[in-house]
């Protein structure tokens, strides 16, 4: 079975409207609403989507709660992982290895690097049935890694474009005001485009002796 970091639930849930009832919405990602914040616990994908699925319901027509999700992660929440995307030396090299890293804390998606010519395809596929839970968490992954893109390289940092293959059903409001660039819809596959130039200009804190450390040890967890 497929599942997500608690981490990003519980984030949800923070988000969600006054008017939910906060400790039902942990008990139906099976979580206990005391307990600390531990991101190694799994949450299952079906439960994780129905999450969302029950937020939107009471956010319509406006849905935009999971991208303040989004804008809520940092490197910091990803712990090993999000120091090493940040202490890359480039953004090509927080990229590298990402598609094995985001197992950690997803294994409900596939993410790839994919070179377009003048552009890169940071790729994103899931397998669960089509269901608007998924597509709104969909967006919240790639707007995410645009969150983390941003710490790593600056916030004046945006893709040149952001695509999904589900028809638009949140607030594109929302959407184009985080990524800060043309968001299609339709699209064959979930990706953010990226400039191929942007991709080897230094990020802001990056330290190389710290990035192959932090690699080697994320490295060993995965073996």
């Amino acid at each position: 079975m497929a599942q997500m970091s608690a981490l990003f639930a519980i984030r949800m849930i923070e988000q969600a409207g006054p008017d939910l009832d906060r400790a039902a919405l942990f008990r139906s990602c099976g979580l206990d609403m005391s307990a600390p914040l531990d991101p190694t616990v799994m949450v299952s994908d079906t439960d994780y989507y129905t999450l969302p699925e029950t937020i939107a319901a009471r956010e319509k027509p406006d849905i935009g709660f999971h991208i303040r999700v989004s804008q809520s992660v940092t490197c910091a929440d990803l712990g090993a992982v999000g120091l090493a995307w940040k202490s890359a030396p480039d953004l090509r090299r927080s990229f590298q290895r990402m598609d094995r890293y985001s197992r950690l804390y997803n294994t409900a998606s596939t993410f790839k690097l994919v070179d377009n010519g003048g552009t890169y395809l940071w790729t994103h596929k899931r397998t669960t049935p089509d269901r608007l839970g998924m597509y709104l968490s969909n967006e919240g992954a790639l707007a995410t890694y645009v969150n983390i893109c941003r710490e790593a390289t600056g916030a004046h940092n945006r893709p040149q474009s952001v695509q999904f293959r589900h028809q638009p059903h949140g607030s594109q409001k929302a959407l184009e005001a985080h990524f800060r660039c043309p968001v299609v819809f339709g699209a064959d596959t979930d990706a953010i485009v990226l400039p191929a130039e942007r991709l080897d200009m230094p990020n802001l804190v990056g330290d190389q002796s710290i990035w192959k450390g932090v690699v080697s040890q994320i490295q060993t967890r995965l073996c």
